[in-house]
């Protein structure tokens, strides 16, 4: 009975395997102009999307694994080596990267009228840990997959370093909690410079990706020397890829460190900054306190706040 029950979850499998077509228009490449993104005809577009979050890069809270022993993934990839060696580690990874996101979330998205996924990653997706510099054998494994089944529904991709090899940030959503030596060390910006033009080599005419967002949360430096790095990382990918908007990362709640980017002779950017009224409990979660949120207050807070610091 077993064995028919496993026979039969195959045949189901292949059989929805078979009978994804694809349907969806090709997509135009997307650039941005002033505060508009824009399609390659000119046309705005409105991106509305989503996270798919510790798929690609482990954060223990969106699954609710969270514990003291165990809290980042760098702790969780030390711990499997130790305990069943660097290969059964990476095939464990493996099968939990085939099954977190599966055809099925793909297909939800555009039911609930999405259009965007941001898809957070960690430099050894790509990167061989073992010899810097260098792709892993697998390195398109994950992200031609997910480009192609985002671009078979008819959805954009931004390809989001949320862990960059030395860390960019002191939390566990940087890959190794209390680490962030990223910005006092210059060969691990020089390896996420390489990491990138790695990326903007391959995809560089993927209609279907929307944007590179270079760095997810920086924190760990000031917001002038963290813009001077961005903008060089800027000009670096600029030398393999013209097409595709690049993503400035705010630093806390601050994009005033880049000035004016245009000035410098920079185009086809965007600025990414992650306010979280409410969510985590730094005030009461709840209706109200978005509601507040997102009104214009008449001492010049909430959305209004945002609205014009994108406007400069």
């Amino acid at each position: 009975m077993f064995h028919k029950q496993i026979a039969a979850l195959l045949l189901a499998a292949c059989a929805t395997t078979a009978a994804w077509t694809q349907t969806a228009k090709p997509l135009p490449m997307l650039h941005t102009k002033g505060t508009q993104w824009l399609t390659s005809n000119g046309k705005p577009v409105v991106l509305k999307g989503v996270n798919l979050g510790n798929w690609l890069m482990l954060e223990f809270w969106m699954m609710g694994q969270s514990s003291k022993a165990i809290d980042d993934q760098c702790t969780l990839e030390a711990t499997l080596d130790k305990r069943f060696g660097y290969a059964e580690r990476e095939r464990l990874f493996q099968l939990f990267r085939d099954n977190w996101i599966t055809d099925r979330d793909w297909d939800q998205i555009p039911k609930f009228g999405l259009n965007l996924v941001r898809l957070p990653f960690i430099w050894s997706l790509v990167e061989d840990e073992k010899n810097p510099g260098h792709l892993r054998a697998d390195a398109w494994k994950y992200l031609d997959a997910a480009i192609q089944k985002a671009e078979d529904r008819g959805i954009y991709v931004i390809l989001d370093l949320h862990g960059a090899v030395g860390n960019q940030g002191w939390e566990h959503h940087s890959g190794c909690a209390g680490k962030n030596q990223y910005w006092a060390t210059p060969e691990y910006q020089k390896r996420t410079t390489w990491l990138w033009q790695q990326i903007a080599a391959r995809y560089k005419n993927r209609a279907s990706v929307a944007g590179y967002s270079l760095l997810n949360e920086p924190w760990g430096t000031n917001e002038i020397e963290m813009a001077r790095v961005m903008k060089q990382l800027y000009r670096d990918i600029r030398t393999v890829d013209s097409n595709h908007v690049i993503i400035f990362p705010g630093h806390t709640s601050s994009i005033d460190g880049y000035g004016d980017p245009a000035s410098e002779g920079m185009s086809n950017y965007a600025f990414e900054m992650h306010p979280y009224p409410g969510h985590f409990g730094w005030e009461k979660p709840g209706a109200a306190v978005h509601k507040k949120w997102l009104q214009c207050l008449p001492d010049g807070k909430g959305v209004c706040e945002w609205r014009d610091r994108l406007k400069r």
